[in-house]
């Protein structure tokens, strides 16, 4: 008997507390290494709603491309300039747990500035959330 039929593949995620989406912020905490990401919109009672998950192979070029006026994306482009938005990542350097990552937080936050539904393989993905 196979014993890796019936198991599936887990990734564990170190996720970072979320901070204000800024530049200043960006430049220092965000690493110049590849990781997953959740930018939210912060709401009134203290709440934060994901509006934007995503990867990158360079998690600080990637904040800044989001930050700055040649972001492609303009419902995350006007959603940051309106609201106070922050911003939590966690490092993944591997490619395959990144896809899964930025898959299982998708499927788990339904984010409305996402234009496409990321294709990653089904991975158990913990812990979603962050502080």
């Amino acid at each position: 008997m196979n014993p890796l039929i019936g198991t599936r593949r887990s990734v564990t995620l170190a996720w970072q507390r979320y901070l204000p989406f800024s530049l200043v912020n960006v430049q220092a905490y965000a690493p110049m290494q590849a990781g997953v990401y959740k930018i939210a919109v912060n709401l009134t009672n203290g709440q934060r709603r994901v509006v934007y998950v995503g990867q990158a192979a360079d998690l600080d070029s990637r904040h800044k491309d989001h930050l700055s006026e040649w972001e492609c994306n303009l419902d995350l482009f006007n959603l940051v300039r309106q609201y106070q938005c922050s911003f939590a990542l966690a490092a993944g350097p591997i490619q395959a747990e990144r896809d899964a990552a930025e898959r299982a937080l998708y499927l788990n936050f339904r984010p409305q500035c996402n234009t496409q539904v990321p294709t990653g393989p089904a991975y158990t993905v913990t812990p979603l959330t962050s502080a």
